[in-house]
């Protein structure tokens, strides 16, 4: 997939952005500079696109970056190798404003070492079987053990 557009390629460096007791830091995957100056930092992932991954904080916090390192006119694009595509990510003030708060919470919660428990009745969504086996039953799993049904020879029980 050839997305560079003949832009140079820069080095990418490691961007923060200060918050109220703390910092948050953001790797680039790759930094990119057009024949007029302007900047473009990108996300890289190896996976398809959901549909509202740009809304997450993650790409907000990506953006605030870009612009704290790299001025106003720099611009940000994800990019997902899966479906190959290139997508800008362009966020309002009132975006970003809102994930840079929801950040500064969660940096807090981090901080005062606040993690509350959020309980799941069906806490394996990756097993292949997730959809046959229904709602774990109640009380304590425990699991067998069963020595007999693979003998050892001169293995004794006692």
């Amino acid at each position: 997939m050839e997305s560079r557009g003949g832009r140079t390629v820069q080095s990418p460096r490691t961007m923060t952005i200060p918050l109220p007791g703390g910092e948050i830091v953001v790797q680039p995957s790759e930094v990119l500079t057009d024949s007029a100056g302007i900047t473009c930092v990108r996300r890289v992932k190896t996976g398809k696109a959901r549909s509202e991954e740009i809304e997450d904080v993650e790409y907000a916090m990506f953006a605030l970056a870009t612009t704290a390192t790299h001025g106003s006119d720099s611009r940000l694009e994800a990019v997902h190798l899966t479906c190959e595509t290139v997508q800008p990510v362009v966020l309002s003030m009132k975006k970003l404003e809102a994930q840079r708060l929801k950040a500064q919470s969660a940096l807090a919660d981090v901080r005062a070492a606040r993690f509350p428990a959020r309980p799941d009745r069906r806490p394996c969504p990756r097993c292949p079987s997730y959809f046959l086996c229904g709602d774990l039953p109640p009380g304590r799993l425990s699991r067998k053990i069963l020595v007999d049904e693979f003998p050892v020879s001169g293995a004794s029980r006692d």
